[in-house]
């Protein structure tokens, strides 16, 4: 959760943050420099879902200088690795059944 946070931060500006619950995990290589799957480091993923009441974003990470909000039905075409894509998808899928 400490990373997750730090990361929202670090990449969106956005600090106030209020945990609703853990989503799930899932294992992935990292993602290399060159967009592909970088074989020295296998990652265990936990998405986690917040709310905030910010609405500004301002990216402190200079490596992500761009954040925007998108809407629910866009994120999948904006995640470039297929195992990110697939949890998000598997996530709509199975919120939508409820």
């Amino acid at each position: 959760m400490t990373a997750a946070k730090r990361e929202i931060h670090e990449e969106s500006g956005v600090s106030n943050l209020n945990f609703v619950r853990e989503l799930g995990s899932y294992q992935r290589n990292k993602i290399g420099i060159d967009g592909n799957d970088d074989s020295t480091e296998f990652k265990t993923i936990t998405m986690f879902l917040f709310t905030t009441n910010e609405t500004d974003l301002k990216p402190i990470d200079l490596a992500n200088p761009v954040a925007r909000w998108v809407k629910k039905e866009e994120v999948s075409n904006l995640l470039t690795h297929r195992k990110d894509k697939e949890f998000f998808l598997s996530y709509v899928r199975a919120s939508q059944s409820l």
